[in-house]
């Protein structure tokens, strides 16, 4: 138990003092370089219990193996479930908002997007003839690119947290008697 107590600590030590850092660093700057570098933090702070895990492996253990880190890069049916599963549970959601708590919803994604506009004709035009020139439904354009998104850029930063909070951890409780 004492290295999952050293583990989360170094991770939140670490992650609480390259945050400070980054406000240090930012606080003073204005909208489009702030958001760039927002950005850019972002992307490494997913890395950070990556890479404690590795440290403190190659601290205890000498030597970084996918094993140490509980990666298994084979694909399975719980890749499959993981990956499709969060577009039945905005479905799940979606109808318990509408039929069991009554919320309104907009009946296609076009409305949700209309109502975004607002009373200005001259938006909602330039948004009409936007969405006219796709060649599939907004929600099916959707749809796609955040599935190849989950399968592609987000599942390498994804990799970064998982890693550390679910592989290196999982290790760390099993060899606990």
């Amino acid at each position: 138990m004492k290295k999952v107590y050293r583990f989360s600590l170094v991770v939140c030590l670490v992650s609480f003092v390259l945050a400070g850092i980054f406000y240090l660093l930012t606080h003073s700057m204005d909208g489009a370089k702030f958001q760039m570098a927002k950005s850019l933090f972002s992307t490494f702070y997913m890395f950070i219990p990556l890479i404690c895990s590795c440290v403190l492996i190659k601290r205890d253990e000498k030597r970084i193996t996918s094993k140490s880190l509980a990666a298994s890069f084979k694909l399975n049916w719980a890749w499959l479930f993981a990956w499709l599963s969060p577009i039945l549970m905005v479905l799940v959601c979606l109808f318990c908002s509408k039929y069991i708590l009554g919320l309104e919803l907009h009946d296609n994604v076009n409305a949700s997007l209309f109502a975004m506009v607002g009373d200005n004709p001259q938006a909602m035009a330039q948004l009409q003839a936007q969405l006219d020139s796709m060649p599939l439904p907004y929600f099916w354009i959707t749809l796609i690119s955040g599935l190849f998104a989950g399968v592609t850029i987000n599942a390498l930063f994804a990799f970064g947290e998982e890693a550390g909070w679910r592989g290196y951890l999982f290790n760390q409780f099993q060899s606990q008697p």
